[in-house]
């Protein structure tokens, strides 16, 4: 036999490349060869056969090698193509075992986590947002993934709850979702931005450690610094009696909150107590303000007046 060439380089996932066999001699009878890959996650070949005859013996037969990707970071793979021995009624070609091809296969697998989105949007009303990881090749051992850098007061990680990813070498390349849901801390900060990052740690050296891609997320603020107090308007009389209004912060502060509490008019009306202060726990639990109504003893008819509310603390807003 004659084999042409002994050596090939493929390259997963690339071209084909052929090698030809021919007899060197006539034979009286039909010459047959099976050949075989003996590592078809590498390459595979077809025919699986070839047959010589007495009119063909001396043309050349076409076989294909198939390079294959493993999607393993295996580096280059070098293993044979096997040609068997010789079936043949001709006694000098039965038995002939051809020379083999030998093939290296170059690997273009990389291990990596591929990251869908790095750049989040949640809201304090709940909104959340996502994104997907996946390997880029068959780890040979469990890759386990964590977070960290998640502010618990800004967001958390709500899918997959416990919030940790395992991929092996059946799922590595489903892709996997992360949710992030926004949390409300009620405190007037505007929106907040923390990077969310990951690690992953395997008992395959290659995913053990491995970087991948930190996530930016931004939590829109719903909160504003404010007063409210209800009612707005009351009425007061100089036969005595008082009359309340309730007082309130809009947003958690984050330091104490103090509110003097006036009278524009003492003559005709007086308050109590004279501030209020609030703080983090107390913030949105309302405080009541007393106003009395006092007698001038003079015919004025009805008077307006205002109650006057000043604030310091809180913090800059």
């Amino acid at each position: 036999f004659t084999v042409t060439p002994l050596t090939l380089n493929t390259t997963e996932g690339g071209a084909n490349r052929t090698f030809t066999v021919r007899l060197n001699t006539q034979p009286t009878s039909n010459v047959t060869i099976n050949i075989s890959s003996n590592n078809t996650d590498e390459g595979t070949i077809s025919p699986a056969s070839l047959t010589f005859t007495d009119a063909n013996w001396d043309t050349e037969q076409t076989v294909t090698v198939t390079p294959v990707r493993d999607w393993i970071v295996d580096g280059p793979k070098t293993y044979t193509i096997e040609l068997a021995a010789a079936t043949s009624d001709d006694i000098y070609y039965q038995g002939i075992d051809p020379e083999d091809v030998t093939v290296t296969n170059t690997d273009i697998d990389v291990a990596g986590v591929t990251v869908s989105k790095t750049t989040l949007t949640t809201t304090e009303v709940g909104g959340s947002d996502s994104f997907t990881l996946v390997l880029t090749s068959i780890p040979q051992s469990d890759v386990t993934i964590t977070f960290s850098g998640v502010v618990a007061s800004e967001g958390e990680i709500t899918i997959p709850d416990p919030p940790t990813i395992i991929f092996n070498s059946t799922n590595w390349d489903s892709p996997q979702t992360v949710t992030i849901t926004g949390v409300d801390e009620q405190i007037d900060d505007g929106d907040f931005t923390y990077t969310v990052n990951m690690s992953a740690s395997s008992g395959d050296g290659i995913y053990d450690g491995i970087s991948i891609s930190s996530v930016s997320v931004t939590n829109q603020d719903n909160d504003a610094a404010g007063i409210t107090f209800s009612p707005t308007s009351i009425t007061t009389y100089e036969a005595g009696g008082s009359t309340q209004f309730t007082v309130k912060l809009n947003s958690q502060p984050t330091t104490p909150v103090t509110i003097e509490v006036v009278s524009s008019n003492t003559l005709e009306g007086t308050v109590t107590p004279g501030s209020l202060t609030f703080n983090s726990s107390d913030w949105n639990t309302g405080k009541n303000v007393t106003v009395y109504g006092a007698n001038d003893f003079v015919v004025d008819g009805n008077q307006s007046y205002q109650i006057n509310l000043t604030v310091t603390g809180g913090g800059s807003n």
